[in-house]
């Protein structure tokens, strides 16, 4: 088993930068960069850091709604 270079900060930017632009789901990510950043996923555990947090982030986001209930806006202005 031959034992990989840890990535450059400079991979860990871009991986970053990926996550907060697309997320931690595979499906959002830019096709041409998938095969490289699940590389970097299984070679880097600051890599799976990151993308555990991403992964929390979206899952959050997942659990808000997609439009704001405006019942109690609508109501408050047409009073």
């Amino acid at each position: 088993m031959t034992k990989l270079s840890p990535p450059s900060q400079e991979d860990i930017a871009k991986l970053q930068f990926i996550f907060d632009c697309y997320g931690a789901y595979e499906h959002h990510w830019p096709k041409d960069k998938r095969d490289w950043i699940n590389a970097l996923l299984e070679q880097s555990i600051e890599a799976q850091n990151i993308r555990t947090t991403a992964l929390e982030m979206d899952q959050l986001l997942d659990l808000s709604p997609a439009e704001p209930n405006t019942t109690h806006l609508l109501n408050t202005i047409l009073q």
